[in-house]
């Protein structure tokens, strides 16, 4: 064992030994290599030269460039930017526009758009002017550059968005299918509808009915129950996302919007929350911002309130109404919906207990947790800890502590909450 660890600890230091060492921050040091450039020598971080097929990006005065194996510049420093090399070609810009290049350094497809991906099944992905398309390795289009969302081909299909509506393309561009079964308008009842686990190997989610057709495509990352005659959908980050971004479709899969929430909840009361930047506000079922984004905490709206809290973290906790103005102030710790008249609110002490819709206190916090009213019941802990059954009481509206429910009032108040997003 030792002899193996000397070994390894030779092959490190010889490995070391190769490359130049330069001090960078915190008296740390990284591995660099050196090349040489019009008589000049030049080194770069050995942490950001990768080479692929026989070839890597280097900079030089803030151009990109490319060396050989050997160290040797082969492609002279003049790009903006510049991605490795992928089945001959790579990725390069010059004044924020992007081609492609071979390995002479010659581009094959002029830089011309605001963003490219690497060829994935022969097409690339591209953008221009905000919209989206794809195109072959000659530079002709596959698709019209007009998608508002795309992104890259998976197993022969790719996910886009045209006229705020999701389908599949083909490699040809043609619109297709991968599950959607021929449908009558009765198949799209959304009391009907529900999201599916990700189908593989695709791996997306969609809609089915009760009959188990699908209603709608295996388009989307994450998929809620319809609600108010919308379904929450999330999508990963195509070319046309950042990060991740929700929006809500109709049972037919129209988007009520583009895909640009930074997150968001499903619709309650025909309100949605929904994030952007770093701060929460409400929708209609129209789309239109009916609460202004200035909540840094917010809830879902039950019974005409919702819980909202100004600032992060605990201790501003409240409940506000449909036009956004703060009805119960924020003076609670934390705080859960209204059900049945009645939220569970947290102290500073971390005690639970109930308030009505005036904000009055009318089961005293001094639980270790408590959860919502349903059919005139709510369970609570007598402590936080332990979590056994022993530590559960069940009581009435004024406090009172009643016998355990049978288990049908468990079987219903299980299903009035199992709404899950997929």
């Amino acid at each position: 064992m030792k002899s193996k660890l000397f070994a390894y600890l030779i092959i490190l230091l010889l490995l070391m030994c190769s490359c130049t060492m330069e001090p960078k921050v915190n008296n740390c040091y990284v591995p660099t290599i050196s090349f040489t450039y019009n008589g000049q020598k030049y080194t770069n971080s050995a942490l950001l030269v990768s080479f692929n097929e026989g070839l890597a990006a280097v900079v030089v005065e803030n151009k990109y460039g490319y060396i050989d194996e050997n160290y040797q510049v082969i492609i002279e420093p003049k790009f903006d930017s510049a991605r490795n090399f992928k089945d001959g070609v790579a990725i390069v810009s010059i004044n924020d526009k992007f081609g492609f290049i071979d390995k002479s350094g010659e581009f094959v497809i002029k830089p011309k758009y605001d963003s490219a991906k690497q060829f994935k099944l022969e097409v690339s992905l591209v953008s221009l002017d905000g919209k989206f398309g794809f195109i072959n390795k000659t530079g002709e289009l596959v698709t019209p550059i007009h998608f508002e969302w795309a992104e890259e081909f998976n197993h022969h299909l790719a996910r886009v968005m045209l006229d705020r509506e999701f389908f599949y393309i083909n490699k040809t561009g043609e619109k297709t299918f991968s599950h959607t079964d021929l449908l009558t308008e009765q198949d799209r009842d959304p009391e009907d509808i529900f999201p599916t686990p990700k189908q593989y190997p695709i791996g997306y989610t969609g809609f089915v009915n009760s009959n188990n057709k699908y209603v709608i495509d295996t388009l989307f990352d994450r998929a809620c129950h319809f609600s108010c005659g919308w379904a929450l959908v999330k999508l990963e980050p195509g070319i046309g996302l950042s990060a991740p971004r929700y929006t809500y479709i109709d049972t037919s899969g129209k988007a009520l919007m583009p895909p640009i929430l930074m997150d968001a909840k499903p619709f309650s009361e025909d309100l949605a929350a929904v994030k952007f930047d770093k701060l929460w506000g409400y929708i209609n079922t129209s789309g239109e911002i009916v609460i202004q984004p200035e909540f840094a905490i917010v809830r879902d709206f039950h019974e005409g309130l919702a819980s909202a809290s100004s600032q992060a973290g605990h201790g501003n906790a409240g409940f506000i109404d449909s036009t956004g103005e703060f009805v119960i102030p924020p003076t609670f710790y934390s705080t859960m919906d209204f059900h049945e008249g009645l939220a569970v609110v947290r102290n500073e002490k971390g005690k639970y207990g109930f308030i009505d819709k005036s904000g009055k206190i009318v089961i005293e916090p001094q639980y270790g947790h408590a959860y919502d009213f349903f059919e005139g019941i709510a369970n609570c802990m007598i402590d936080k800890f332990p979590r056994d059954k022993a530590n559960w009481i069940f009581i009435d509206s004024n406090g009172n502590q009643l016998p355990e429910p049978d288990q049908e009032w468990f079987a219903r108040r299980s299903k009035f909450y199992s709404l899950p997003c997929i």
